[in-house]
């Protein structure tokens, strides 16, 4: 995956991560914590995981490959992706790789992007 351009950023807060294929939210909050136009990394804690079999579990490999969709508050903005690696860092907490749809407009994708510092 092409993370060559990331930008850094802890402000930025995702809420309601969302399978697509059944529409449950798996973790109702995490934190960017890197991204750029082709997709983002996001921090999870564990006590933010919505999925009692994932959430007691300290591995979260069963949603790799899956279609998610989230929110950004701070814009109002709702995008959609496919995990595409997820980790456990330890201490509870997950990182989870997500790579936006080709659905998801270009332009918001760029925008989200540029407005993170670098």
């Amino acid at each position: 995956m092409g993370f060559e351009n990331l930008k850094r950023n802890y402000d930025i807060h995702i809420s309601e991560i969302t399978l697509l294929h059944d529409y449950v939210v798996v973790a109702n909050q995490a934190a960017v914590r890197e991204l750029n136009e082709e997709g983002l990394i996001l921090t999870i804690k564990r006590e933010n995981i919505t999925v009692a079999d994932l959430r007691n579990n300290l591995n979260l490999d069963s949603i790799i490959g899956e279609q998610v969709a989230f929110y950004i508050p701070s814009m109002d903005l709702d995008l959609d992706g496919e995990v595409f690696e997820t980790k456990h860092m330890g201490n509870g907490v997950f990182e989870v790789i997500v790579k936006f749809s080709e659905e998801a407009p270009e332009y918001w994708r760029q925008c989200v992007a540029d407005l993170m510092p670098r």
